[in-house]
């Protein structure tokens, strides 16, 4: 895993190696075993390595062809290389490295960009310098979990893994995107091309990017199907969803260095680690974090999972301390960001980097067998939603609007919230994964910013998704968009940054390309029956994990962010969130945001999630806006 930048300039005007290098070391964390810089003709390329196949200096990049024709820097695996090598090898091509890397330049000199990009099977974000036709192609993996932004200053055209390498070339900063600042208000993150920042944006997924003097153009180079539906039995369909998910996890063995595994407790993690110990010819090591509070923590599931296949396992336990972390989260993140789960993946990444390298986790496997709660939703509100015409929703809506987004299991809360799926307006159905309820949107922005919270802003990018759905039911759908939205922008983001602050690389069998389509190609009644979600996977992981681990209710991986806002929190948070600073921005109805604390202190309502939105957001613009904080200031100065 590593971190990759660079210029392109096609004036005059020399590149300066000191700026590619001050690009580069804004991303230490991602690669502190190595540095290289290149400077060419128009263009200069930065890279920071962590090494973990081929731990020679053979792997160093930038890396370039036999006449140095073709430069490369590459952040990310290759699973497939060792496939591709040979067929390489054959045609002529000399390799002077044992990396997955180097099968990507010469990759691209035999197949060409999108031949190279169609025949991998990795996580990646790369970019590829053509010296003899002056280009540059930038290009980022099927499901986003490797990041690439890009953008514009004073004509010259700046690219990194990490946001603020391009955020520290212009030394007055860059102006916030408030079209973008009004969609992580809404999801808890930014997706889409627009970043947080104007002129910056963010490569999509299967997606890359062709820079010439003419011009330049994005492409997409892989798109996900759900119409050619398995036609087959039951027991067939476990037998080849085992094989693909086992062969995802032994090409995830391929390392240099030391391996692990995230273990949650939850059905993802557990069934990677049994299929790990399988494979592995010594014992595994996992890593499982809770916290005091009995609600947020899996720890003793993990333990029986542990146990099972005789892991070596360690645990660690996250604190209202975490308040110290603040700070270094939000730069490290560089933009907006409202998972409070980064909390704890921060932590049993941290953990795990004391004993491994790279570590495997269950991610994704919610997203292709339908996992969450809006999955059920959908799908069964889909089969009565013919019945329930909107004017008649929208009549129940207005008498139980407080339950519709409260967490209570209370029956009545749970029948408005199942609702909200039959709705025709995706702005209510799409409710139960937005982190504002429909009713907050238009009155928390103040003024002239009221406008930001339309359809049209908050909507665009999912609705530009969907054009691209090819199946014909409800459930489908839903998982296409979490694939195409929620994962690659919400999750892996939080996987990736939280893990490489501790320089530990992660990797996800779940989101293999051949796992995922084959997952795409199940029916929904393979995938998830009328009471229990995850249906197949949980009889694949019945065969092998603990069954008090597989059939129970599902918890997420959280921290109790309502009580901290409560607690531990409250005093500190609400200086920052209201204080004189933030209010001086202008952005909020600071009233109705005071009066949205009451209702939490008073447990009127639990609006913990959406204070913890607003306090990311006002941290972001003291140190990426203002420039007035650092990742090492203590936040307690600000109180």
């Amino acid at each position: 895993m590593c971190g990759i930048c660079g210029i392109v300039d096609y004036s005059d005007r020399p590149i300066s190696g000191e700026l590619v290098d001050r690009m580069r070391d804004m991303m230490l964390p991602r690669g502190p075993d190595d540095a290289g810089t290149v400077v060419l003709p128009h263009a200069g390329l930065g890279h920071r390595r962590l090494s973990i196949i081929d731990l020679s200096p053979r792997g160093h990049q930038p890396m370039a062809n036999e006449d140095q024709t073709v430069w490369m820097v590459f952040n990310g695996e290759i699973y497939n290389f060792q496939e591709l090598r040979p067929e390489l090898e054959s045609a002529g091509h000399r390799f002077v490295s044992d990396t997955d890397s180097e099968v990507l330049i010469h990759g691209y000199e035999q197949w060409g960009i999108e031949g190279l990009l169609t025949r991998i099977n990795g996580m990646f974000g790369l970019a590829l310098w053509d010296g003899r036709r002056e280009e540059l192609h930038l290009a980022r993996d099927r499901l986003g979990k490797k990041p690439v932004y890009y953008g514009w200053h004073e004509g010259r055209f700046l690219f990194g893994s990490d946001v603020k390498s391009i955020w520290s070339v212009a030394p007055s900063g860059w102006q916030p995107r408030m079209e973008a600042i009004a969609r992580y208000l809404y999801w808890r993150f930014v997706p889409g091309r627009e970043a947080a920042f104007k002129d910056v944006y963010q490569l999509l997924p299967a997606h890359y990017l062709t820079l010439t003097r003419a011009g330049w153009a994005e492409r997409r180079y892989w798109r996900l199907s759900f119409a050619d539906k398995v036609r087959a039995s039951f027991s067939d369909i476990m037998e080849r969803t085992s094989e693909l998910v086992s062969s995802a996890v032994r090409r995830r063995l391929v390392s240099d260095v030391p391996l692990g595994a995230f273990l949650s407790g939850g059905v993802d993690s557990s069934y990677i680690v049994s299929l790990m110990a399988e494979a592995s010819p010594g014992r595994v090591r996992t890593f499982a974090i809770g916290t005091e509070d009995p609600d947020h923590d899996e720890r003793a599931f993990a333990r029986l999972v542990a146990g099972r296949w005789n892991t070596d396992h360690t645990e660690f336990q996250v604190s209202p301390d975490a308040w110290l972390l603040l700070p270094r989260l939000v730069w490290s993140f560089g933009q907006p960001f409202g998972d409070a789960a980064a909390i704890p993946t921060y932590y049993v990444a941290h953990c795990a980097r004391q004993h491994v390298t790279v570590a495997l986790t269950g991610d994704g496997g919610d997203e292709s067998f339908a996992g969450y709660s809006q999955h059920h939703g959908y799908h069964l509100a889909h089969l009565v939603g013919w019945c329930l015409p909107d004017a008649l929703l929208n009549r129940v809506f207005s008498r139980v609007k407080g339950y519709m987004y409260s967490e209570s299991r209370a029956p009545a809360a749970m029948a408005a919230r199942f609702l909200r799926y039959a709705h025709s307006d995706p702005l209510v159905a799409w409710g139960g994964v937005s982190s504002w309820a429909l009713h907050h949107l238009g009155r928390i922005w103040a003024g002239a910013a009221g406008p930001l919270a339309t359809r049209e802003n908050l909507l665009a990018y999912t609705e530009e998704v969907m054009k691209g759905y090819d199946g014909d039911n409800a459930l489908d759908r839903a998982l296409f968009d979490d694939l195409h939205v929620l994962l690659p922008f919400c999750y892996n983001v939080k996987v990736d940054v939280a893990t490489m602050m501790s320089s530990l690389e992660a990797r996800s069998p779940f989101q293999d390309q051949l796992v995922v389509e084959w997952a795409a190609r199940l029916k929904p009644g393979i995938k998830l029956r009328p009471w229990e979600k995850k249906y197949l996977l949980k009889r694949l992981a019945a065969r092998r994990v603990p069954k008090e681990v597989v059939f129970r209710r599902k918890h997420g991986f959280s921290i109790p962010i309502d009580g901290w806002f409560e607690g531990a929190w409250a005093r500190r948070a609400h200086e920052i969130i209201l204080g004189k600073t933030a209010r001086s921005r202008g952005l909020f109805d600071y009233g109705y945001v005071a009066r949205l604390w009451e209702e939490h202190q008073s447990h009127v309502a639990c609006h913990g999630t959406r204070f913890w939105l607003l306090l990311w957001l006002e941290l972001w613009f003291r140190m990426f806006v203002d420039r007035t904080m650092g990742p090492d200031d203590s936040l307690d100065s600000l109180v």
